[in-house]
């Protein structure tokens, strides 16, 4: 900084994974000297307080229950742990490739909408942070490689609006909600699916969170991509 003659960390929101930063750097080396990967740790507000409704859920005796950040997950964990996800969108990492390719949305950064690939419908968030404002979100589940369960909750442009589904789905109101639109489709199965939610909020106070539609994924997204690949 000219004014202070002190360095500041400045974050691109358009990079969100050691492997962007490195392909980034790969394509502008002339920016290398300046930009770099930093160690410092940052965790947002919404998945910290997620974490503290969802931990004493999935806890249990024998169970063992571990924190990761995105750059820390491996192969081997998707292979063989259950895996409960609460952040961005665009922070999936290694999960990205397992689950985004059987999903029916698909998020852009530029204007932080989700797109419906089957009925063509934008989903876009309205209002400024400041104000009343209107937010998008995902909750997914699915089976793993080796029949290990895992769950997406993702938020997309905006952070605001995450706690609002981390309460839909660990509290008896939200879930008995959640059950009704997921039955509400004889074709989606409880352990197979991604939900499409609104929330509503005013400044960075969630009002409300609805269910606008469930969808079916495949029972095992591996099964799959064998079949695909085949």
């Amino acid at each position: 900084d000219p004014k202070t003659g002190r360095t500041q960390t400045v974050r691109d929101p358009a990079i969100n994974s050691s492997a962007e930063l490195r392909a980034f750097l790969a394509s502008n080396p002339s920016l290398a000297a300046e930009r770099g990967q930093r160690e410092a740790t940052l965790i947002l507000k919404s998945a910290a307080v997620g974490m503290a409704s969802i931990l004493p859920i999935v806890d249990r005796p024998g169970r063992r229950v571990e924190i990761r950040l995105p750059d820390e997950l491996q192969a081997e964990d998707i292979r063989h742990n259950d895996i409960v996800y609460i952040g961005p969108f665009v922070r999936l990492g290694p999960l990205a490739g397992h689950y985004l390719r059987h999903s029916r949305y698909r998020y852009d950064t530029a204007s932080g909408s989700l797109t419906d690939t089957v009925s063509q419908k934008d989903f876009v968030p309205a209002g400024e942070l400041a104000d009343q404002r209107t937010d998008y979100r995902i909750a997914a589940k699915f089976r793993g490689p080796t029949g290990n369960q895992i769950m997406v909750l993702a938020a997309m442009a905006r952070n605001a609006g995450l706690l609002q589904i981390v309460k839909t789905l660990t509290s008896t109101e939200g879930l008995d909600s959640f059950h009704d639109a997921l039955h509400a489709n004889h074709d989606v199965p409880a352990d197979s699916f991604e939900a499409l939610l609104v929330v509503t909020g005013f400044r960075r106070t969630d009002l409300g969170a609805e269910v606008i539609a469930v969808n079916p994924l495949p029972a095992r997204l591996q099964q799959a991509d064998a079949a695909h690949t085949r």
